[in-house]
């Protein structure tokens, strides 16, 4: 937690930097970037498609472009440019050495979109596995994409950690220039001069053995291009963006902001994005390139307040707290810092240290009173205040500031949603008779609020709780029917009903920890009767229905033994719900409880093993990376071992094996590398119960007795091979 003597530090230090001449920490509004020629002696490629594909930069080899299909030349920027269909019409400039950039690269050409019609339509390239400027997926935006550049590998889903992607659209039938820039630490994407995407780079770009194309991904066929193309050109360095104005035909181009602050947005735009790393990537480079500017310091505290919230998420407080001292002692000053306070305030209500994020609050109230994020902390500091003290147990207090709090912020418009959720905790621990008057406070005060529909149906509930302590089931039920009457189309109904199923359960519980089995199982029966109800009552939701089949199914075969009525249950959830989260479980359980009914003699062997056997097949073949998966192969074995089936128990022990990756204690798979090891034995199969005997003895411990069994079977097995 930060101390008083933090915050008296931060006050001196505030005072001290007011006796100083003022400090300006915004760059200037805009910038004017004049053109740069760009070192000729750089230019490996370009093709300019004067009436032809060759390429015109003199280098060697030559690199020369060859039409496939039946492409056109029209009317470009300069002179001509080619256009291409998007049905087979591209220009293949070969697999040259000119195109293996590895260390630096850029690629610019114009270009004019006559349809976006397909993904990843490609401007050129040279693979997938190289270097591309291409669509961006189906966006109307370009991407710039070095494979091997990023210092994190990509899982195949979200954003590729090696390409960038622009938010203007260039599907508009008009001319621009896009330009893809790698300099060996960052990734740019400029799109009419304008730098409109960045990212940090870690390593080299990846070499391809693809031909490169434009109009085309020699890679992954079929990404042609459907417009105009004009003035490719490939460089073997890093063009800056004057240079990128020189290659375009302009002589200047004024920026809205200085570089600096276009890379800091971009990162901020990242992290509206919830891109953290990204974000994080670009600061580095702002602070790598631009250390002098004025967004040098926007940039450090980012970098600092993502440590910070990191830290916070890792539980190490007290180097969070020592990274917070120095981050307001360093931007004292800093107009950013307000912002990044309150962010780690919010992230520290999250673990429930309220008295760290009432203190981040109070310093933001108290040295920044004319910030925008003095008037959030100014509720946000009594109001995560009332949050602990509901955590400490100090109902009293709470209640006292919960009123004051009210009379202070009467028309602030999030009050009726923060006292529904201080009731909710005071639900959650217990004090109904408190939870019930502030849900009712909501409701009637705030009658047009989103809250307050939330509000009736919780103090239904709370009253449904108070009863059933009282013992007053029929006042319960009277309780549900309103609810039901009133609310069945409300979405947060079924939350409400399973609470108080939960109450009846919990009860449950405690009567059975107690040794009261009888009051125990009465009160098991009721929370079904409550689940039921919503099965019968509620309109189907593909997240409480199953729900409330699951914990009636467990309920009847776990707790009360009646397994038909917990095989039925659990056989509605796979039929209706096979994607629901325990459906796993559900599938598993049905074998386990057609063993149960089997061995009792409430169903036949006969009709009973083929329902067992099913159930666990099922769970291996529609549920293979789940927990019961191992189990299910292992029951199946077992009992095709028991019948002399060995073929198939072989088949299931070797399923075992392969698919427990660990998970089964040891001395389970000891025992099933014996049995298999038996399994082989009695199938004639030798050399297999050989391996496996030998398995067998190097994992057992010492002690087991079966070890000298196996020794000695091996001595016979090898006579026998003999």
């Amino acid at each position: 937690m930060a101390s008083k003597h933090s915050a008296s530090m931060l006050l001196l230090c505030l005072f001290l930097v007011s006796l100083l001449t003022p400090l300006s920490f915004a760059g200037p509004s805009s910038q004017t970037i004049k053109a740069v020629a760009a070192d000729p002696a750089g230019l490996v490629a370009h093709y300019p498609f004067e009436g032809n594909a060759i390429n015109a930069s003199g280098s060697a080899p030559a690199g020369n472009g060859i039409l496939v299909g039946d492409p056109s030349y029209q009317a470009g920027v300069f002179g001509q440019a080619i256009e291409l269909d998007g049905i087979g019409d591209y220009v293949n400039c070969g697999n040259g050495s000119l195109f293996n950039l590895t260390k630096q690269l850029t690629i610019a050409a114009w270009i004019k979109v006559n349809s976006f019609d397909k993904k990843h339509q490609t401007v050129i390239s040279k693979g997938d596995n190289s270097w591309r400027l291409a669509r961006a997926g189906d966006s109307d935006s370009i991407e710039f994409a070095c494979n091997g550049t990023a210092a994190t590998k990509w899982d195949g889903s979200g954003e590729v950690p090696w390409a960038v992607t622009g938010t203007t659209s260039v599907n508009d039938a008009k001319w621009h220039h896009i330009a893809g820039v790698f300099d060996g630490s960052g990734l740019y994407l400029y799109i009419d001069g304008f730098l409109e995407a960045a990212k940090c780079a870690a390593n080299w770009i990846d070499v391809s053995t693809y031909e490169v194309c434009i109009g085309e991904n020699a890679q992954v066929p079929g990404r042609q291009w459907n417009g105009l193309i004009d003035d490719v050109r490939i460089y073997n360095y890093a063009l800056s963006q004057a240079e990128i104005v020189s290659v375009m035909g302009k002589s200047e181009i004024n920026l809205p902001e200085p570089a600096p602050g276009t890379l800091y947005n971009i990162a901020k735009k990242y992290d509206g994005l919830r891109k953290y790393e990204e974000a994080k990537g670009v600061c580095e480079l702002l602070l790598k390139q631009y250390p002098g500017s004025s967004y040098a310091s926007n940039a450090q505290i980012y970098l600092s307040k993502r440590n910070i919230l990191s830290l916070i998420d890792t539980k190490d407080y007290t180097k969070a707290q020592a990274e917070i001292d120095k981050l307001t002692t360093d931007f004292v000053a800093h107009p950013e810092l307000p912002e990044a306070m309150y962010a780690i305030a919010e992230r520290y209500e999250l673990p429930g240290k309220y008295e760290e994020a009432k203190s981040l609050y109070e310093q933001i109230v108290q040295l920044y009173p004319d910030s925008p994020y003095a008037t959030k902390a100014r509720y946000d500091g009594p109001e995560i205040y009332i949050f602990s003290l509901i955590a400490s147990g100090k109902y009293i207090e709470a209640q006292q500031a919960i009123d004051k709090f009210a009379a202070d912020f009467v028309d602030y418009p999030r009050l009726p949603g923060t006292l529904y959720w201080f009731a909710k905790r005071l639900d959650a621990a217990g004090k109904y008779g408190q939870a019930r008057n502030i849900y009712q406070q909501v409701a009637w005060q705030y009658p047009n609020d989103a809250h307050a529909a939330k509000a009736l149906i919780e103090v239904s509930k709370v009253d449904a709780l108070s009863l059933i302590q009282a013992a007053d089931d029929t006042a319960v039920q009277k309780v549900l029917d309103t609810l039901i009457a009133d609310f069945s189309d409300n979405p947060d109904l079924p939350d409400a009903i399973f609470r108080i199923a939960d109450e009846y359960y919990n009860t449950a519980i405690r009567h059975k920890k107690e040794g009261r089995d009888k009051e125990g199982d009465a009160f098991y029966r009721k929370a079904i009767a409550v689940w039921e109800r919503m099965i019968q009552y509620l309109p189907v939701n593909a997240e409480y229905t199953p729900r409330a089949y699951w914990c009636s199914a467990v309920v009847y075969s776990q707790e009360l033994g009646e397994y038909t009525k917990g095989v039925e249950y659990y056989q509605h959830i796979i039929d209706n719900w096979p994607k629901y989260k325990y459906a796993w479980h559900a599938q598993f359980l049905l074998g386990r409880y057609y063993e149960k009914l089997r061995d009792s003699g409430a169903v036949s062997q006969s009709e009973g093993d083929p329902k067992i056997q099913h159930a666990y097949k099922s769970v291996i073949q529609n549920y293979p990376d789940s927990d019961s998966a191992p189990i299910a192969a292992l029951n199946l074995a077992t009992m095709y071992f028991r019948s002399a089936q060995w073929a198939d128990a072989a088949h299931y022990f070797e399923v075992f094996v392969q698919i427990d990756n660990g998970r089964a204690p040891n001395h389970v798979l000891i025992n099933a590398l014996y049995d298999l090891g038996k399994t082989y034995e009695r199938m004639g199969n030798l050399d297999m119960a050989v391996e496996m005997y030998h398995i067998f003895i190097e994992i057992a411990d010492p002690n087991d007795t079966r070890i000298r069994t196996v020794q000695a079977e091996l001595e016979k097995l090898k006579g026998a091979k003999k």
